[in-house]
């Protein structure tokens, strides 16, 4: 990119990449990697991580696969959304068992060998999945029998589910039944908070080479304003700025530039500090408030011509009143209106409503 002449950088920084140069944990991440690693280590079974997208599950998979690779026979499932026999083949393709099965008992019969020679050459068996959420419910009920497996008593198939939030409500499925109660470890990635945001942008500039401060303090904070801690949109707001203030020849980023590329990104994405990847179906809140809004709208549009009869009456009720008090000079009809008029049969109730309009209007105009 043509900016990194300009601000002196080796490699664009706020790439989605896999370099271990640019891994940066916050506090409560490297809690949660900590917790993670525990539970595999101790192969606890099923082990849970879940967060929002763009909170980095992708990122901590990736430093748990590379963790544990030497230690331990890994099967990293990017697309879990497979048939319980599919999944079988795919772990006999990854595990080398170089079999294509058609029934689950004969798979399980070439695994139990297969743990066997890892128990014995003291390897572990780590399977992760990634977008967990996706999970069949008959998948999920075969990783709750694949945890149980034991050889002289330790548990030999450590599993991660790594997915959105969507995967604790399908986790609690009564027709799963005790899946749930086999999750040894729970961990919930949350977005990061402004010190940890400024944290995070200074890492990654100093990684890809930066020697000075390109971003302000001022920057920072509008960049966590728009992001709220949610680091794909920390990245891509971070790269849409560097871009934005090297056209315009600036040496350094200010909240000024921050707020003009809020604003373009808001007009492509079609929605405020929303990016493509976010542009999900909207959350249950939205459409709670969306139908709240709704229903006042239908609400109104329906009692609004009740509303106006029921103040013509009362008008009518009081104007009449008031023509008939005692206080008021008693006139005749014909002294006030000596012409008859014939007004014509009111077939429906609209004419009813405009002569009443008619008549009683140009007397409080008056």
């Amino acid at each position: 990119m043509m900016y990194l002449e300009n601000y002196n950088l080796e490699e664009k920084p706020f790439q989605v990449n896999t370099d271990k140069r640019f891994l940066w944990f916050g506090d409560s991440s490297k809690e949660i990697v900590a917790a993670l690693k525990k539970a595999i280590l101790a192969n606890r079974g099923i082990v849970l991580l879940t967060g929002n997208i763009g909170t980095g599950k992708s990122t901590i998979i990736d430093w748990i696969a590379d963790t544990f690779t030497k230690q331990s026979i890994i099967a990293k499932i990017d697309h879990p959304d497979l048939e319980p026999l599919d999944f079988f083949n795919f772990l006999s393709d990854r595990f080398k068992i170089d079999k294509k099965f058609e029934s689950k008992s004969a798979f399980l019969v070439q695994l139990r060998n297969f743990l066997r020679n890892a128990y014995a050459s003291q390897k572990n068996i780590l399977l992760i999945f990634d977008d967990a959420h996706r999970i069949k419910t008959d998948l999920l009920k075969e990783l709750g029998l694949l945890s149980d497996i034991e050889i002289h008593h330790k548990k030999m198939i450590a599993i991660l589910l790594a997915g959105r939030n969507d995967l604790l409500k399908l986790l609690n499925e009564e027709k799963l039944g005790n899946v749930a109660d086999k999750i040894a470890t729970r961990c919930h990635l949350k977005p990061f908070a402004e010190s940890e945001t400024s944290k995070y942008i200074i890492h990654r500039l100093k990684i890809a080479g930066a020697k000075r401060k390109i971003f302000d303090q001022e920057a920072i904070r509008e960049i966590h304003s728009f992001s709220k801690g949610n680091l794909r949109l920390i990245n891509t707001m971070c790269e849409r700025a560097l871009t934005t203030a090297h056209s315009d020849g600036m040496p350094r980023i200010d909240a000024f530039v921050i707020k003009n590329c809020r604003k373009e990104l808001a007009l492509k994405f079609g929605a405020k500090n929303r990016a493509p990847h976010l542009q999900a179906l909207p959350t249950q809140k939205e459409n709670q408030k969306a139908g709240a809004y709704r229903s006042k709208e239908h609400i109104r549009k329906k009692l609004w011509p009740a509303a106006f009869l029921i103040f013509l009456v009362i008008l009518s009720g009081y104007l009449w009143y008031n023509l008939r008090s005692p206080g008021s000079p008693r006139w005749a009809p014909e002294e006030i209106a000596p012409q008859q008029y014939n007004f014509p049969a009111l077939e429906k109730k609209e004419d009813l409503m405009w002569h009443i309009t008619w008549m009683v209007v140009p007397g409080l105009i008056s």
